[in-house]
């Protein structure tokens, strides 16, 4: 049988590949996990004090040198539960550097010792009811096992459809069926309402929702925006109004993601749906608002703006006494002329303002996006389209390679010590003025995020752009 592990004890396997810049042996990349980690944990977590312990065991390295760099996995079995399990593997991904080569490590999967054993003798059984002889039954004990397998087997054809052309939006099994829908923020999501029995939903992945899910939504008779309940929901909720407008909203408790859920959260929060207008934001300056109670105030600023506009074309649009032509060459002189004054003023007040420490920061209103040409967007494209939805990011080189994915809600804390000589910042998530700040001081020149904070200084030499906007 397959699994294969040096101690009966070991409950779980962590399975991490890499990537190293350069032509490196086994032990240097032993040495590099030991080395990189030792410290980082509590004593009774650190791999050497684990190992002497037997409860981790013999770290096993698998990998092939080509064209210059190293590839392949790192497999350390533990005897650890899942969440110290888990630290480890997150540890392991924190190693930077093999030798003086770049290195990239990231967790692929953890498996289960014994569900890996447990597949292995229901396969068998299955292949051993094959073999039977057609005129004998097969033992009862192993009835179960192999119904079991079949209903495992039958499940693994059931993965998730995509929809809606160049969008690839991922859809639950009953999506076609059914004329409702429930429209969730990623594929997470899907995997976890399907889990209790729910199929017919479409993943949005994130902000900067597609243009066309209006078109995709188009026959649906009732439309369901299940969100988180955080401010990435209170933005997704925002971009439906103008996108796809919903029929009824619900939302996750607060702080809660909807893929967090157990079964009776997930049946209470549909259960207690509202109507679109009477949704509430749970985030931000919009707190405690309903969407109607902010549409009202739009629309209000709306007329006001109209108001004002017109008030000051009609000032503009009263007639005096008519002038001759020498007075409006004067008037056009002397407007010149301001224009003129005005212009040096802005320019000598703007040279103050960036003279000295205050030079490394610009006040914009408007962010630096024309940097980013055609051809550099269309090699974002898939980068985005790997990552939306899923609440990571990577870093990448100038050639847009990953040099080391992160997840969003532990960025800013990497950036502060990240120092990889990354060009390029992507990511699932709300571009922040620190965030940018952050990663400006590492040499960081193009921030590419789901959507925006408000951003009231641009750092020199930083283009940040949005999703939606690569996407078109």
């Amino acid at each position: 049988m397959g699994v294969k592990v040096e101690d009966s004890s070991m409950n779980y396997r962590v399975i991490a590949s890499f990537e190293i810049n350069g032509v490196v042996e086994k032990s240097d990349i032993i040495g590099a996990i030991f080395g990189q980690t030792d410290g980082l944990l509590p004593k009774e977590l650190d791999l050497r004090e684990l190992q002497n312990q037997g409860k981790i065991g013999r770290i096993e390295v698998i990998y092939e040198t080509e064209g210059g760099r190293t590839k392949g996995n790192i497999i350390i079995p533990t005897g650890l539960n899942k969440v110290n399990t888990a630290i480890i593997a997150a540890t392991i991904e924190t190693v930077d550097r093999v030798g003086p080569c770049l290195a990239n490590v990231e967790l692929k999967k953890i498996e289960n010792i014994k569900d890996l054993k447990r597949r292995e003798i229901i396969e068998r059984a299955a292949q051993i009811v094959k073999t039977w002889e057609a005129t004998e039954e097969a033992p009862a004990s192993l009835t179960p096992l192999v119904e079991e397998h079949k209903e495992k087997a039958k499940k693994s054809k059931n993965k998730i459809e995509v929809i809606g052309g160049d969008a690839k939006l991922p859809i639950g099994p009953q999506f076609h069926q059914s004329n409702k829908v429930i429209i969730v923020e990623g594929q997470a999501d899907i995997k976890k309402l399907k889990s209790v029995g729910i199929g017919n939903t479409v993943a949005i992945l994130g902000t900067g929702i597609t243009q066309n899910l209006a078109e995709i939504l188009k026959d649906k008779k009732e439309k369901i925006a299940f969100l988180d309940g955080d401010r990435g929901g209170d933005l997704i909720l925002k971009e439906l109004l103008y996108i796809a407008r919903p029929d009824y909203v619900a939302r996750a408790p607060k702080g809660k993601e909807v893929e967090d859920l157990n079964k009776d959260e997930i049946l209470k929060a549909l259960n207690n749906k509202v109507p679109l207008e009477k949704a509430v934001f749970l985030t931000g300056e919009h707190e405690g608002k309903t969407v109607a109670e902010l549409e009202s105030e739009l629309k209000n600023k709306d007329k006001k703006k109209t108001s004002k506009t017109s008030s000051v074309t009609k000032k503009r649009s009263t007639k005096g006494p008519p002038r001759t032509g020498k007075q409006r060459s004067k008037s056009k002189k002397a407007t010149t002329k301001g224009r003129t004054h005005e212009t040096r003023s802005f320019r000598s007040s703007r040279s103050k303002a960036l003279s000295g420490k205050q030079q490394g920061y610009e006040k914009s209103t408007t962010p630096a996006r024309s940097l980013l040409s055609k051809s550099f967007k269309k090699q974002l494209v898939p980068i985005i389209r790997k990552i939306r939805g899923t609440k990571t990011g990577v870093f990448l080189d100038k050639e847009l390679r990953p040099v080391k994915e992160v997840q969003t809600k532990s960025l800013y804390e990497t950036l502060q010590v990240f120092n990889n000589g990354a060009n390029t910042l992507v990511y699932d998530g709300v571009l922040t003025q620190r965030v940018l700040n952050q990663a400006a001081d590492k040499g960081i020149t193009t921030v590419v995020a789901a959507t925006s904070a408000d951003i009231d200084e641009v750092p020199k030499n930083v283009t940040y752009e949005f999703f939606s906007r690569v996407m078109r």
